[in-house]
């Protein structure tokens, strides 16, 4: 195996383990909007207790 095949070899092992990270940024990204969603729930679930109101989420 000569050098430019070598680093070829890197480079598409770069490209790879890039691509990997965009994949898990956008995964993170959408764990991101449930937590804020989910603490949403909770704050208007805590307010609603508060209140002595009694409020079911169905959550689908």
């Amino acid at each position: 195996m000569d050098q430019s095949e070598k680093l070829l070899m890197g480079i598409e092992n770069i490209l790879s383990v890039a691509s990997d990270l965009v994949d898990e940024v956008a995964r993170l990204k959408n764990v991101e909007e449930e937590c804020k969603i989910l603490n949403f729930l909770n704050i208007v679930a805590l307010k609603a207790k508060e209140a002595g109101l009694r409020l079911l989420f169905f959550l689908v």
